[in-house]
């Protein structure tokens, strides 16, 4: 429609030139036609004074006069019916009648002013666009509902596809070949991604599973080893604690990549009402012992009947992976701040500064400290959890203390 008007404003421009050219023919014809009528009456009355008319002047001249040819002017004249000057279109000529006399012939009409030509165009060209404008919009609405009703269809098919459950609808028939070829497209890209997502999960699935086993059987084995041996050495039992550990850190990092990659995979999508008042006062009583064990001072201020829709297993992650930092990062003698409010959750603890940027303390292997048993996975989880259940996660430092908050 932009460009309709567009052309539109240099249509209007020629039409106005076409129409005003041929008015002005017009008018011309139309003052040459009343010239042969009053030739005929000269010609019948060879009349011997001027004689003055509505819109007509014929004057006699001497035998001394010659015949002109007829000049076109404009001229203004009272109009007798406004009774205002306008502007008026002139022919004079001078004519010799029956070889006898010489008459000067001048006659008017009224001119269609510029002003005129003007606002017809305008009028028409404006009313020509609206009635466009509405056929446009009609047909163009007609077109969406019909032409691109398919294209709907589709698009309300890749809304809820998932990789996780079996690709079975039926995409609309349509008689557009480019619609037809971008639903075949989309038909084997689906596929292709469910079957690279069964890979991908079989794969984790069988990786986590087959690993696990060797190593319980090898960290079974150390076990006994040092148990059922008296005379190993004390720097063998070192090596073999060393070893035991190594396995224990392995297992446990396997274990986390697992859960990282289901989370990612969305295998955790049930979502129900989640009381957070009821789960974080669980956990805080849990790793009671483990606080005081560490000779740390907990603080808790816990909102009542705080719900949160989400995934009861994931949320439980969240809430202990977050205790976890906050304890493993913190320092004997130290403190723990939880928060539960109806619409976050803040967990505080003191601490040695990062060792890393705080912008990216959420990423994989990124460890804030230096403490051994962090594989620095346990905020990717947290992170990834926020992200499953579209919370927001912020870290902040202040007063020596790291603070999480988290969101919803």
């Amino acid at each position: 429609m932009l460009i309709a008007s567009l052309v539109f404003v240099v249509g209007a421009m020629f039409s106005y030139n076409a129409m005003s050219r041929e008015i002005t023919l017009e008018e011309r014809y139309f003052l040459e036609e009343r010239l042969q009528s009053a030739i005929r009456y000269l010609e019948r009355r060879m009349p011997t004074e001027e004689i003055r008319r509505e819109k007509l002047i014929i004057t006699p001249l001497d035998s001394t006069a010659q015949e002109t040819e007829p000049m076109f002017s404009d001229t203004l004249v009272t109009h007798i019916t406004l009774q205002r000057i306008e502007p008026h279109s002139k022919l004079d000529v001078v004519k010799k009648i029956n070889d006898k006399a010489y008459y000067k012939i001048t006659l008017y009409d009224l001119v269609v002013e510029e002003d005129d030509i003007k606002d017809a165009v305008q009028e028409s060209m404006v009313k020509t666009y609206l009635l466009l404008f509405v056929v446009t919009l009609v047909l163009s609405l007609i077109a969406s509902f019909y032409v691109f009703g398919p294209f709907q269809k589709t698009l309300d098919i890749i809304r809820n596809f998932s990789v996780k459950h079996e690709f079975e609808e039926f995409f609309p028939n349509t008689s557009t070949s480019e619609f037809k070829k971008l639903n075949q497209f989309i038909i084997n890209m689906m596929r292709g991604a469910r079957k690279d997502y069964l890979a991908l999960k079989e794969f984790s699935e069988n990786a986590s599973h087959e690993i696990q086993t060797p190593l319980s059987i090898a960290q079974g084995k150390l076990e006994l080893l040092m148990e059922s041996n008296d005379e190993l050495t004390e720097e063998q039992m070192e090596l073999i604690s060393s070893a035991l550990y190594a396995l224990k850190r392995l297992s446990k990092l396997g274990n986390s990549l697992s859960l990282l990659t289901k989370i990612e995979n969305q295998e955790f999508s049930d979502f129900s009402s989640v009381d957070m008042t009821k789960l974080v006062s669980r956990f805080l009583f849990d790793f009671k012992e483990l606080v005081e064990l560490k000779e740390i001072k907990m603080f808790s201020e816990v909102s009542p009947d705080v719900q949160v829709a989400g995934n009861l297993v994931l949320l439980e992650l969240l809430v202990t992976n977050l205790l976890n930092n906050a304890v493993r990062h913190n320092h004997s003698g130290g403190e723990i701040y939880v928060r539960l409010m109806p619409n976050k959750l803040e967990v505080k603890n003191t601490g040695e500064a990062l060792k890393v940027d705080a912008n990216d303390i959420f990423n994989r292997f990124k460890k804030g400290s230096d403490n051994p048993d962090s594989l620095g996975l346990g905020l990717s989880i947290v992170k990834r959890i926020c992200t499953e259940h579209q919370f927001d996660i912020k870290y902040t430092r202040a007063d020596e203390q790291h603070c999480f908050t988290v969101s919803w």
